[in-house]
C-alpha cells in the first residue's frame, strides 16, 4: 500500500470514529420545539381565509418558514413543557405566531415551490 492509500483509509476509519461518536446519545437527548405545535395549532386557523395555495408543499414552506423567523422554544421535560405552553398562551405569543404565518404565507404565495 503506498502513502495516499494510507492516508486515505485512516481518513475513513476517522470519519466512522467520529460518526458513531456524535450519534452515541442521539437516543438518550430528548427535546421538542414547543413553536412546532404552536404553529401547526395557529395554521388552519390563519390560512383558512387567506388566498393562497394550501397545497402540502407550500404549507410546508409556511411552516419552515415561520419556525425559522420565530425563536424556537426548546423544552427537555413535562415541567420545561408546561412552562413553555404557558408561556406560550400570552398574547404577545400568539400575536407573534399568527403574524408571522401571515408573512411567511405572503413569502411563499409569490415564491411558490411548484408551477
Amino acid at each position: 500500500m503506498d502513502v495516499k492509500t494510507i492516508v486515505f483509509l485512516s481518513r475513513i476509519e476517522y470519519n466512522k470514529i467520529i460518526k458513531e461518536r456524535d450519534f452515541m446519545y442521539r437516543d438518550k437527548v430528548k427535546v421538542k420545539n414547543y413553536m412546532e405545535e404552536a404553529v401547526l395549532e395557529h395554521l388552519d386557523g390563519v390560512i383558512k381565509d387567506i388566498d393562497c395555495c394550501k397545497c402540502e408543499n407550500c404549507l410546508s414552506d409556511i411552516v419552515a418558514l415561520t419556525l425559522n423567523i420565530l425563536k424556537p422554544q426548546y423544552f427537555s421535560s413535562q415541567k420545561g413543557q408546561l412552562y413553555d405552553k404557558a408561556k406560550l398562551f400570552h398574547l404577545q405569543y400568539e400575536v407573534d405566531i399568527i403574524t408571522t404565518i401571515i408573512k411567511a404565507v405572503g413569502v411563499v404565495k409569490n415564491l411558490p415551490h411548484h408551477e
